[in-house]
């Protein structure tokens, strides 16, 4: 009994020194806003990537901008350059292998190749609002929609579609708010009011 009690006395103890230096750590914290944000076509950023050279790619409703640490540079559809983008409102950049960037927008795919500087509207079919988009260690593209989960096979230039004809396991319906690869190869998927689902990237069951 003494020794039971004991125990919880030490292990409260341990779990206020923990939370003591926890939040010593935070209080020396120091957050301020970059001066980009006036920069900015939009103060709205709903995801901040690094590609490969560490040049970081801000997702805006109001276009994707690109930032070295001294400017900005933004790629929208205006009137000078309408065909850009469908939707200037973008949710999501991955990069894959070959130097191309996917972007999710509200209105479909698009790759941007960074090296010949070509933006190009991927699959016309794809015209719901893309929240998410993930390029995994095969090179394959991971596309969360608001209507389900999209998978792009890059050797066989194909896409591939989650539903639950095809996976029991899914929902009817369900909407994709994030996705990310496990030291495994998984894919873990995150749904809107779902929940998590697991998703092997080899035979492509869930």
């Amino acid at each position: 009994m003494y020794k039971n009690l004991i125990n919880t006395i030490l292990a409260s103890l341990l779990a206020l020194n923990v939370f003591a230096t926890d939040q010593t750590i935070i209080n020396k914290l120091n957050f301020r806003p970059i001066a980009v944000s006036g920069n900015l076509p939009s103060a709205e950023v709903q995801q901040v990537y690094r590609d490969r050279e560490g040049l970081m790619w801000l997702s805006t409703r109001s276009g994707l901008c690109s930032y070295d640490g001294y400017q900005v540079k933004t790629y929208r559809s205006t009137v000078n350059y309408p065909n850009l983008f469908q939707s200037n409102n973008i949710w999501s950049v991955s990069e894959d292998k070959n130097f191309n960037l996917w972007i999710g927008t509200n209105s479909g795919l698009y790759t941007y190749n960074k090296r010949s500087g070509i933006m190009r509207r991927m699959n016309r079919s794809l015209s719901d609002p893309i929240s998410k988009v993930y390029v995994d260690k095969n090179n394959d593209v991971w596309i969360g929609t608001n209507s389900g989960l999209i998978k792009y096979i890059s050797q066989a230039n194909t896409f591939l579609r989650f539903t639950n004809q095809n996976h029991r396991a899914l929902p009817s319906s369900y909407s994709v708010t994030s996705i990310i690869q496990t030291s495994d190869e998984s894919i873990i998927m995150g749904t809107w009011a779902n929940g998590l689902f697991h998703i092997s990237s080899q035979n492509n069951t869930v």
